[in-house]
Formats: structure tokens, C-alpha cells, sequence
């Protein structure tokens, strides 16, 4: 946490976790907080492997589990191109959370690119 307003995010690829772009470890950043005027949530996340500032605004479903953030960023199916995306964050219990992240398809439809689970380390 920084200052009760923000969660800060680092991930870091681990050489055994094979999760790297062209044998090169990767690094994440990622911010989220909350703004009082919009009542929305905002955040942004820059990585080791592109140089776009990726930008989030987005809500909480009504039950408290489920936080949607969207972003507009570089389209992987259409170079030079920008489309929306969405990161779904359900969470499970105070220790996991399921994430889901999605792009806006050419058709006009969502599509989902990556799910995962993060587990609180202890």
C-alpha cells in the first residue's frame, strides 16, 4: 500500500517459470486506486516489453467481489492499432483472486486472452 490510497503491484518472471518474451525475464508494474470525485476505480501498469502507459478506470460489481478495469491499449491482432481491454479481478477469499483479462475482437466482441489465480504469498 502507499499512503492507504494505492496498491502497488511488481511482478517479476523467474528464469524457472519459462514466463519470458524471447529469453528475456518480464517485468510489471501496476498501480490501483481509488477516486473519491468519479467513484470509479483508476490505475496504470507499464512492463518490460512494450512502452505504452496503459491507463484503467472501472467499478466493483454490486456484491463487492468482482473488480472490472478498462484500458485501452495496443491491438495484438492488428499492428499499429489500438483497442479496449478489460481486467477482471474476482476476488475468492482474502488470499486468492481470479484474474481474467479480455480484448475487444474486430468482430465487435469480447474475447478472453489470459485467466490466472494469485495466491497471498506467506
Amino acid at each position: 500500500m502507499l499512503g492507504g490510497f494505492w496498491v502497488l503491484s511488481e511482478t517479476k518472471t523467474e528464469m524457472e517459470t519459462k514466463t519470458e518474451m524471447m529469453g528475456t525475464p518480464i517485468v510489471t508494474i501496476k498501480t490501483i486506486g481509488y477516486a473519491p470525485q468519479t467513484k470509479k476505480y483508476v490505475g496504470t501498469w507499464v512492463d518490460s516489453m512494450t512502452s505504452h502507459l496503459w491507463k484503467y478506470s472501472g467499478e466493483v460489481d454490486a456484491g463487492g467481489k468482482i473488480l472490472t478495469l478498462e484500458a485501452e491499449g495496443p491491438n495484438f491482432l492488428l499492428a499499429g492499432k489500438l483497442t479496449k481491454f478489460r481486467d477482471v479481478y474476482e476476488f475468492k477469499s482474502k488470499d486468492q483472486i481470479a484474474l481474467s483479462l479480455q480484448m475487444l475482437g474486430v468482430d465487435g466482441k469480447w474475447f478472453t486472452f489470459m485467466t490466472g489465480i494469485a495466491n497471498r504469498k506467506k
